[in-house]
C-alpha cells in the first residue's frame, strides 16, 4: 500500500478486540494513577540504590601539595559501575609520601671576564693521579696562599685540569714569583712538579660574593698559552714572548737560556718541538 494511501485511510477501533496488554505499574485499568503502588515502587528503588552504593570502592580526592615539597598521588580505591562514589571514610585519607624540600637556590652573582693574562701551569704526574677531591684541596691551598700574599687586591682564578693546576695572573711578574713558591709548597708534601708560564687570552668566572674561589675556564685558554715543556722537576720555564713582555720585571729574577721540547696541552704525548726558552730563578737578595 502506498504511503499516501496509508495517510488518507481511517481506521475504526474494534470494540470487540481483546488485548493482552497490562496497565503500567502505578496505573489503574481505567487510566487513573495508583498512588499507593508508586510509593511502594519508589521505596524499593531506594533500597536497591543503597545496596549498590555499598559495592562501590572509594577514591580519595588528591590533597593540595604542601608548601616546599612535591606530593605523589596515592590511589585508595577504584570507581566501578561508571559513576562517582561518596567517600564513606571522608576525612581519613591515606598518608601521602612527601618529597624532601628542594635544595636552596643558588643566588650567587657570577661575572665572566675575558682578557690577556699570564697563564701559569703547575705540572706534576703525582697531581694527575689524585682524586677530584684531592685536586680541589690543592687548589684551595694555593688559593688561600694567594689571598694571604696579595691581601685580596689581586684576583687569581685557578682550576685543576689533568695533571696540572692552572692559574691566571694579570702580571707576569706575580706569576713568576708564585711559580717557584708553588713548587716549594708541593715539595713539602712530597709532590714534585715544574712550572711553565705563557702569555695569552682566557676567561675567568668570578664570584662577586667571594663564596668560592675564582675559576679559570680551561677551554677558553688561547692556543699560545697552552704550550707545555718537557722540563726537569723544580724548573720554571718561559718563552721569549713572556721574557720580553713590558710587564715582566726582569731585574727581580735570573734567566738562563736553555732548550726544551715544547708540546701542546691537547697533545701531551706528541713528539713536540725543540724551542729555545728561559729557566727562571729568583734573584739573590
Amino acid at each position: 500500500v502506498a504511503d499516501d494511501a496509508l495517510a488518507e485511510a481511517s481506521f475504526t477501533p474494534d470494540e470487540d478486540l481483546e488485548t493482552d496488554l497490562e496497565p503500567a505499574p502505578g496505573v489503574q485499568a481505567d487510566g487513573a494513577l495508583d498512588t499507593a503502588s508508586l510509593s511502594a515502587a519508589t521505596d524499593e528503588e531506594a533500597v536497591a540504590d543503597e545496596a549498590a552504593a555499598d559495592e562501590i570502592d572509594v577514591v580519595a580526592a588528591p590533597a593540595a601539595p604542601p608548601a616546599g615539597g612535591l606530593t605523589r598521588q596515592v590511589k585508595v580505591g577504584s570507581i566501578i559501575k561508571g559513576r562517582p562514589a561518596v567517600a564513606a571514610n571522608a576525612g581519613q585519607l591515606a598518608p601521602l609520601d612527601i618529597a624532601p624540600p628542594s635544595e636552596a637556590v643558588d643566588n650567587r652573582v657570577l661575572t665572566y671576564e675575558t682578557k690577556e693574562m699570564a697563564i701559569l701551569a703547575l705540572y706534576s704526574t703525582q697531581v694527575g693521579s689524585r682524586t677530584p677531591d684531592q685536586k680541589k684541596l690543592l687548589v684551595d691551598l694555593l688559593t688561600q696562599y694567594n689571598k694571604n700574599v696579595f691581601h685580596g687586591d689581586v684576583r687569581v682564578p685557578m682550576v685543576a685540569a689533568g695533571n696540572a693546576i692552572i692559574a691566571g695572573f694579570d702580571s707576569p711578574t706575580n706569576a713568576l714569583r708564585c711559580g717557584t713558591i708553588y713548587i716549594d709548597m708541593l715539595r713539602e708534601m712530597n709532590v714534585e712538579s715544574y712550572v711553565a708560564v705563557n702569555w695569552g687570552k682566557a676567561t675567568a668566572m668570578i664570584d662577586e660574593d667571594g663564596e668560592v674561589h675564582d675559576e679559570l675556564i680551561v677551554n677558553s685558554i688561547s692556543p699560545t698559552a697552552r704550550l707545555m715543556p718537557v722540563a726537569a722537576r723544580g724548573e720554571v720555564l718561559i718563552l721569549e714572548e713572556l721574557y720580553s713582555h713590558q710587564l715582566t720585571q726582569r731585574e727581580l729574577f735570573t734567566f738562563e737560556q736553555v732548550t726544551r721540547t715544547w708540546k701542546t696541552m691537547a697533545d701531551p704525548t706528541g713528539t713536540g718541538v725543540e724551542v729555545p726558552c728561559y729557566c727562571v730563578r729568583r734573584a739573590a737578595p
